[in-house]
């Protein structure tokens, strides 16, 4: 799997920080500190077992970066 490039990955955050009802800069610090746990504390067991299997497979993640509402999203993002 390719790096997504800087835009993706803000744009990634953009979506992700949505769906997590998570400021886009928490998130950041979040993921680059290693304490993703902290961001799952208020998710349901069933979306906690979801993030887990995405983040434990990078053809997952693949594939949801590849996604067409990712897509979508990042498509308005980058205008």
């Amino acid at each position: 799997m390719n790096q997504p490039t800087p835009a993706q990955m803000t744009a990634l955050l953009q979506y992700a920080s949505k769906k997590l009802g998570v400021p886009p800069e928490q998130l950041a610090r979040t993921v680059a500190d290693g304490g993703a746990e902290a961001l799952t504390a208020s998710l349901s067991e069933d979306s906690k077992k979801a993030l887990a299997s995405l983040v434990g497979d990078p053809k997952k993640a693949e594939a949801l970066l590849n996604s067409p509402a990712v897509r979508r999203y990042l498509a308005q993002f980058m205008k």
